[in-house]
């Protein structure tokens, strides 16, 4: 949508440039008319160029350290947290498995023991029929 709006804005100074050329050949000669509008397009670019190329303020650059800091020891804490989970894998694999094992081991065993009853009811409807 921002590059659609600067496509409007650029037509929008074409039309202009082209409006002050008319007018300018009205008072001058068509290469004076050129010329003057070269000259204060290239003035306008030239201010342009001074003002995008102003360093950032002093504040800005220091929030940015800031940020970058702040994002550094971030991952550092994460990476040696990592580094500690693994470790301790490595050294105790039981201790890993064994938080997962537990709640496995309970659902298999319940769903056993819920197949053996059905299996039995399933057993009795067939000896009674």
């Amino acid at each position: 949508m921002r590059a659609f709006a600067a496509l409007i804005a650029a037509f929008g100074l074409l039309m202009l440039e082209l409006s002050a050329y008319f007018a300018l050949v009205q008072i001058w000669s068509a290469i004076g008319a050129a010329a003057i509008l070269g000259a204060v397009n290239f003035a306008i670019a030239a201010i342009l160029f001074v003002i995008a190329g102003r360093p950032p303020s002093g504040r800005d650059i220091e929030l940015a350290n800031e940020i970058h800091g702040a994002s550094i020891e971030a991952l550092q804490l994460e990476a040696r947290t990592f580094q500690a989970q693994v470790s301790g894998a490595v050294h105790h694999p039981l201790s890993t498995i064994l938080p997962v094992l537990v709640p496995l081991i309970a659902v298999l065993i319940k769903n056993l023991r819920r197949t053996a009853k059905d299996s039995e009811a399933t057993n009795s409807a067939e000896a009674r029929s």
